[in-house]
């Protein structure tokens, strides 16, 4: 199993039990190394940041999900820069019309901010 099948997996299995990321996994290192500089986080939230605003709502979920990693794993310092991006296209996202499920994400990952 690959890093990205891990997450997949802890992704879904989230949604079923409705538990929350923290019981999910345990956290072992303080930051991801492309998090640690802000050039590596800027590439990653365009990207995501764009699947949020114009995805699909699965697609927005998986976004907001992906925000949390972000915050989670990034360096305070590499991810200043990014913070109004982030925390726009989260409150842009939330104030649509879109399921519960996602509205969720956005707000657990607002809450790590």
């Amino acid at each position: 199993m690959n890093g990205v099948q891990i997450v997949n997996t802890m992704h879904s299995l989230q949604k079923e039990e409705g538990s929350s990321i923290e019981n999910l996994y345990k956290k072992k290192v303080p930051f991801l190394m492309i998090f640690k500089n802000p050039l590596g986080v800027q590439s990653i939230v365009n990207y995501v940041q764009a699947a949020i605003m114009h995805g699909q709502v699965q697609v927005r979920a998986d976004a907001a999900f992906t925000f949390k990693y972000i915050l989670d794993f990034a360096e305070p310092t590499a991810i200043k820069k990014e913070i109004v991006k982030i925390c726009g296209a989260l409150i842009r996202v939330v104030n649509d019309k879109f399921p519960q499920d996602l509205k969720l994400q956005i707000f657990l990952a607002l809450k790590l901010i």
